[in-house]
């Protein structure tokens, strides 16, 4: 084991070594699911009495955020559907999404 200058030992090279491992959102998604609601009403109540535009759909909004953050993105919406049997890419962040009997 290696010590670095304040005397804590590592296991591994680098500064990530020292640093405890941390859930991402792709393993905690119910309190990724659970921050971006927050954040969502946080700006709807703010937008009440300051210069910010109001959400016209706060569910659509937590929705695209969660899947930006936690999901696949602009992709997701067709991961999810039952009706998509394949999703194919075209380029590269668009992309087309069929049905496939």
């Amino acid at each position: 084991m290696q010590s670095d200058r304040s005397g804590r030992h590592r296991r591994g090279r680098g500064p990530r070594a020292l640093a405890p491992p941390r859930p991402g959102p792709v393993f905690d998604r119910l309190q990724v699911r659970r921050l971006v609601e927050e954040v969502v009403r946080d700006h709807d109540e703010r937008a009440l009495t300051s210069s910010l535009v109001p959400l016209q759909d706060p569910q659509h909004a937590s929705r695209v955020v969660y899947d930006a953050v936690a999901g696949f993105g602009p992709l997701q919406r067709h991961l999810d559907d039952p009706k998509v049997e394949e999703a194919w890419i075209n380029e590269r962040l668009t992309g087309w999404s069929g049905l496939v009997a």
